[in-house]
């Protein structure tokens, strides 16, 4: 980020440059005298041509830049819009072992319903109402949660137990729940992580890669909801198509 020239600098600057050839030149630096005001006309206009370099090098190289001209340049480049902090997702489960079904009457976990981390104690909320028919194997139930809080700091280990802070009932003994996916929460990203995913966008453009690239990027874009992708080549090889599996 470059940094801001001010009128007062300026003017500190010429005083000195003169002071630094004759110091006996101090009088002729008060107002009024002809020295002040050619001090005051050009700082003056320093300043205006400074702060227009500024922004100059803001709008064309990221490393400079501030958040507002990096979210300018992010825009220009067509990569999506940068968010404040984001929740943890993950899905659990009432168990990690394979057990045969589950001999418990209909149990309805309720959107809303809030669970308390084990080891972390991050606390998750049911993002929907899971219905959990009796006879249904443990293994099977997938209750989808959201941290309650945003940020790194809201992820949990995987297998983590989760217990159950709002009471659910029918529960009975099964009141922990175990994560079997996550996606982790980010902060708010700075000055520097922006300029980093426009030079990374610079490296590796779209539209450029191997057929491994464009799998890894289809699943890292939503790892929730995409277990994996593939790339058909066509007769050709020009004309590739990806297919993303969710």
């Amino acid at each position: 980020m470059a940094t801001t020239i001010t009128k007062e600098y300026l003017e500190t600057v010429c005083d000195n440059a003169v002071l630094a050839e004759n110091a006996n030149l101090s009088p002729s630096l008060a107002e009024g005298q002809d020295l002040y005001f050619k001090k005051k006309m050009t700082s003056s206009v320093g300043a205006v041509v400074a702060q227009e370099i500024d922004q100059f090098v803001d709008n064309i190289f990221p490393a400079s830049s501030n958040q507002s001209f990096l979210y300018k340049h992010i825009t220009n480049i067509g990569l999506p819009a940068p968010s404040g902090a984001t929740p943890t997702l993950c899905i659990m489960s009432l168990s990690l072992n394979n057990f045969p079904p589950a001999t418990i009457v209909n149990i309805l976990v309720k959107e809303g319903v809030i669970l308390t981390n084990d080891v972390t104690g991050v606390q998750y909320e049911v993002l929907k109402n899971t219905n959990i028919p009796a006879g249904t194997p443990l293994t099977q139930v997938k209750i989808p949660c959201i941290s309650l809080k945003s940020g790194k700091d809201t992820y949990s280990p995987p297998r983590s137990a989760n217990t159950f802070t709002t009471h659910v009932p029918g529960i009975g003994s099964l009141n922990k729940a175990y994560i079997t996916q996550i996606t982790s929460g980010q902060d708010t990203p700075t000055d520097l992580d922006l300029s980093n995913r426009i030079y990374n966008y610079a490296q590796f453009p779209r539209g450029g890669g191997s057929p491994g690239d464009y799998i890894k990027w289809a699943v890292e874009s939503d790892p929730i909801n995409v277990s994996t992708a593939i790339v058909l080549e066509t007769e050709g090889g020009n004309d590739n198509v990806l297919y993303v599996a969710l």
